[in-house]
């Protein structure tokens, strides 16, 4: 039904979208694998479902249909496909609840945009709040990263000052 967030099985997980109500649905599109060059667009309904079944997913309170709807089509076109910041799950989930990618990672995108000279995008990251909680696996995933982040500043000093230990 439109504005639902659908999910069809393909190989060894989920691949997510919005249903437009009208035989196409908004999703990152691309390959597994080949996702560097993934964005959002909007398909017919078989080229998501690709012969599989689709599924609902079902939220005890989601937004009104017509901001889910207008939500997606205002992605469309959008790149910055991530398998672990901003897959199609993220995507669908922002449409359908407001539920953004934790103010951490919206930190760390800018952080990249900084060091990369370009923004990747997240889902909904202008919509965060400082008071948003990060659920266990994602602060967990958070604490590698930054443990990575500062492992890797401490191994660029090392360079720079000529490994001097």
């Amino acid at each position: 039904m439109r504005g639902d967030h659908i999910k069809v099985f393909r190989y060894f997980y989920f691949h997510h979208a919005i249903d437009m109500g009208d035989g196409t649905c908004i999703h990152f599109t691309g390959e597994p694998f080949k996702k560097f060059d993934s964005y959002i667009q909007r398909t017919d309904m078989n080229v998501f479902l690709k012969g599989g079944t689709k599924k609902t997913v079902v939220y005890c309170e989601s937004k009104d249909v017509d901001e889910v709807v207008t939500t997606a089509l205002s992605y469309v076109g959008q790149a910055g496909y991530h398998l672990v910041w901003n897959n199609c799950y993220h995507f669908a989930r922002y449409c359908k609840t407001g539920i953004p990618m934790p103010l951490k990672f919206h930190e760390l995108n800018q952080k990249a945009a900084s060091f990369t000279g370009f923004s990747p995008l997240m889902v909904g990251p202008s919509r965060c709040q400082p008071e948003m909680t990060v659920n266990s696996f994602s602060a967990q995933l958070h604490m590698a990263v930054e443990t990575l982040r500062n492992f890797n500043k401490s191994l660029v000093n090392k360079i720079i000052n000529g490994f001097k230990f």
